[in-house]
């Protein structure tokens, strides 16, 4: 599982008022916890933002430093979109608040601690490629949107 997938779920759990873990094994997957609306909503925001992602990062393919430096910035692009949208509505992050119920559920799953993630850090980052990155995580934030059943 890419380390990417991982912090975009992270940031989807954090505005989706969810929790989010993965589970290794024949088929790794990454879960999201509490109310169903959220969690569906995360995890389809999730599944379009990989794929946005992963079409931009073709165009690096095989160059190792472009393409982690792509998806560094297009991280950072979906996150700052985040952060620009609770600045510009007052009472935003109340709304994002994690409710005890689903924080006492992810307690009860007694998940293995894994150990300390050290902050990878690029030797020789690509301000290009980065900047590229974040401008398309900007990007697909901008024109989401969660289609209603048809």
């Amino acid at each position: 599982m890419k380390q990417h997938y991982l912090i975009l779920a992270f940031i989807l759990a954090k505005n989706f008022r969810c929790k989010t873990f993965h589970q290794y094994g024949e088929t790794p997957r990454i879960k999201f916890i509490g109310f169903e609306e959220d969690t569906f909503a995360a995890l389809a925001l999730l599944e379009y933002l990989l794929r946005f992602m992963e079409q931009g990062a073709k165009k690096y393919a095989g160059l190792k430093n472009q393409e982690q430096s792509f998806r560094d910035g297009f991280c950072m692009g979906v996150l700052e979109t985040f952060e620009a949208q609770s600045k510009e509505e007052p009472g935003y992050e109340l709304m994002l608040e994690t409710l005890a119920e689903v924080t006492e559920a992810y307690k009860k799953l007694d998940l293995k601690k894994e150990p300390a993630v050290k902050s990878r850090i690029p030797y020789s980052i690509d301000m290009s490629a980065f900047s590229y990155g974040e401008t398309c995580g900007r990007q697909a934030m901008d024109r989401r949107s969660i289609p209603h059943g048809e």
